[in-house]
Formats: structure tokens, C-alpha cells, sequence
């Protein structure tokens, strides 16, 4: 076989992990032609997986999982494809051609990544491409440089998504907590808060310190996270929140806290008004969806700039079986691994749980957030010493 590395300065390997990580994790929205620069990103990533096609190997990973992944997949087509005339800014079709390629490319390189024992070197290679691109970001943030109206990575929420990815890293490839260690990781904490309240993300900030709490919570071993249950619990009583939200915003603490710290209205930045157009914006699409990534155009009919709800947008885009599908799948990973004993599961588990949690109010479920899932599914039996 033919050593790629012979005509290539850096790894092949080395390649394809950076190209995972920006096809994933980075989003260029002022350039133009970056989702182009994606799909050769993807096929990269394809080429290196066929080529090490030797290390596809993944006993560890339950039936459940993988039908619940290839059936979501096949949901997700059959949304795009029955719908290619709903939307005319972008095609359905080969929206999903795209969004589905990153998560199964994703998926085989991490079994072969794990087969090939090159994990550390893949989280190693994603955080320092991932503090790369938040440093850029965050100049652009703190002094208002906008490309085509957006920051580096895009709007703020972009931004705070930057630094989870860049926080989670981190955590995972510290070994051990030396006082050089706990100064990085605090600094990093500090700088992500600042950023969030420089930008006035309430988004950013609340998901910040559930990081924080959602840490210390598995690393104390504390009940609640030992419990398998607990992250599903969590994503289903969030994918409810459009029908529960009006308890919640009855409550005079909740209001307090609203209005006189987070400083937004009762209307949670007109959520409420789109939660009760939810029925309508759906019509007679409820079973089959729309088709991956027509969200933002079918909302915006309804004047919303989408859903505002993780599982709704699934849903929305991949119809009511596609949303079981993930469901299924997030369920049977987290029963599986749960309660988390490595370092990176904890980090991955509570990073998850943050992104659920975050879902009740903004559609965080997409392909990073099913990424990580996937990550968490072939990485977790993966041994104490590579991390």
C-alpha cells in the first residue's frame, strides 16, 4: 500500500483530523464558498477512512446504536427527498447529501482513529486548531470586526459554541493537574465567561456555568449523574419545553430572574410567540419533516429565524420518526456508558448534557452536537492511558 505520508509533509492522519474538525466544528458564514470547502473536507476525510479501511472495527457499539444512526440517516433522506419543492434558498437534498457525509465520515474515522490508539493525537490536534480559531474569534468579538455582518465564526452564539468545543478539549487532554494546568483551564473559564457577557450572550453565560456545575457533578461521582436515566430525562423534559414553558414563567423567582438579571423579557426574546405557532409551521409536515436544513426558511414564513428548540428542529427536519431515531440513539449511548468512569466521557457526558439543556431554547441539536454523541459512542471504551 502506498504511505500517503511519502508525498506529504504532515500525517495523512493529522489531515484528516483537522479536516473532521472544521468540517464539524467551524463555521466560515462570510465566506461564500467555505460550504464547498466542506464537502472536499468530507471527501478527505473519506479517502483517509478507505485507505485505513483495515481498522473498521466496532464490536463495542450496541445493534440499537447502529440502527438508530442508520435510521435517522434514512429518515432524514426520505424528509429531504419528499420535499425538494418547500423551500427555494436551499435544496433540501443536497443539504442532506452534506449534513449526513460529516456525520458518518465522522463516525468511521473515529472507529479508526480508536482502532489505531491515535486518540490522544486527535484531541491534541482539534484543541489547538480549536483555540486558534476562538483567539481570532474573540479578537473580532471584543473589537466589533464583523465580516459580512458576522464575527469570525459567526453571530455570538457561534462564538460561545467555539469555546465549549476548545473548554472540552482542554479538559479531556490534561493528565495531570499540575498548578501550570489549573491556571490554563481557569483562565479559559474566565475568558469564556467574559466573552459571553461582552457579547451579551445569556445563552453563552448560562451554558458556561452548567459546564462548570455539570463537571463537578460527574467528577464528584455525585448520585444524579450515576444515574443512566439522567441525560435522557434531560433532553426529553427540554424537547417539552414549548408546552411546559408557561409553569415555568409563572413562577415569580424565574420572572425575577428574567427581568432583573438576565434583563430579557417574559417572552424569552419572542420564543413564546413562536412556540405557539409550533402546530402551524409544522401543517401536515409533522411525520416526514422538510428536509435537512430548511428551518430558517419555513420559519421565516411564520416571521421566526427558526424554531428555537433542539428536538423540534430535528423533528422538523427529519420528521417524527427521525426525531425517534435520535432519541433512540442518544438513549442507548447514554444507558450504555453511563455512569461514566474515564475522563473524556465525563467531559463529552457533560458537555452533552449542557447542549440538551440549551435545546430548550435554542436548536443546538445539529451535526456537532451528534458528533460529539458519536465520539462518546466509540471513544468510551476507549483506555484510561490514551487521554
Amino acid at each position: 500500500m502506498v504511505k500517503v505520508e511519502k508525498y506529504i509533509p504532515i500525517s495523512f492522519t493529522a489531515i484528516a483530523i483537522g479536516a473532521s474538525f472544521f468540517m464539524t466544528f467551524i463555521n466560515l458564514p462570510w465566506f461564500n464558498h467555505y460550504n464547498q470547502i466542506k464537502y472536499v473536507l468530507t471527501g478527505l476525510v473519506f479517502i483517509y477512512v478507505i485507505i485505513n479501511a483495515r481498522y473498521l472495527k466496532c464490536h463495542w457499539i450496541t445493534l440499537a446504536e447502529k440502527l438508530a444512526f442508520v435510521f435517522y440517516i434514512l429518515f432524514s433522506f426520505v424528509a429531504s427527498s419528499l420535499n425538494l419543492g418547500e423551500t427555494t434558498m436551499r435544496k433540501p437534498l443536497v443539504q442532506c447529501v452534506g449534513y449526513c457525509s460529516i456525520l458518518v465520515a465522522n463516525c468511521l474515522l473515529a472507529i479508526v482513529i480508536y482502532n489505531k490508539g491515535r486518540l490522544r493525537s486527535m484531541l491534541q490536534i482539534s484543541w489547538w486548531v480549536s483555540l486558534s480559531v476562538m483567539l481570532i474569534s474573540d479578537l473580532t468579538a471584543v473589537f466589533r470586526i464583523r465580516y459580512n455582518g458576522v464575527y469570525f465564526v459567526g453571530d455570538k452564539f457561534s462564538v460561545a459554541y467555539i469555546h465549549f468545543w476548545t473548554l472540552a478539549l482542554l479538559l479531556i487532554i490534561i493528565q495531570e493537574w499540575k498548578q501550570h494546568e489549573k491556571i490554563v483551564v481557569s483562565s479559559l473559564f474566565f475568558e469564556t465567561i467574559l466573552i459571553n457577557i461582552i457579547l451579551n450572550c445569556a445563552t453563552g453565560l448560562i451554558g458556561t456555568l452548567l459546564f462548570i456545575i455539570l463537571l463537578l457533578l460527574y467528577y464528584k461521582k455525585i448520585l444524579l449523574t450515576r444515574i443512566s436515566f439522567f441525560p435522557i430525562a434531560v433532553l426529553l423534559i427540554c424537547a417539552l419545553f414549548p408546552i411546559w414553558y408557561p409553569i415555568l414563567l409563572n413562577n415569580n423567582l424565574v420572572q425575577s430572574i428574567i427581568e432583573n438579571v438576565l434583563h430579557k423579557k417574559l417572552t424569552l426574546t419572542g420564543r413564546t410567540v413562536i412556540y405557539s405557532k409550533i402546530p402551524a409551521i409544522f401543517g401536515n409536515h409533522i411525520l416526514l419533516g422538510y428536509g435537512i436544513n430548511t428551518n430558517y426558511e419555513i420559519c421565516m414564513r411564520w416571521g421566526a429565524t427558526n424554531i428555537q428548540n433542539g428536538l423540534m428542529k430535528v423533528m422538523m427536519e427529519s420528521g417524527v420518526y427521525g426525531a425517534l431515531a435520535f432519541l433512540i440513539l442518544y438513549s442507548s449511548i447514554f444507558c450504555r456508558v453511563n455512569p461514566p468512569e474515564e475522563n473524556h466521557v465525563k467531559v463529552f457526558s457533560s458537555l452533552l448534557v449542557v447542549l440538551s439543556i440549551l435545546s430548550s431554547i435554542e436548536i443546538t441539536i445539529g451535526v456537532t452536537t451528534i458528533s460529539v454523541l458519536l465520539y462518546l459512542s466509540v471513544f468510551s471504551n476507549y483506555r484510561k492511558e490514551a487521554c
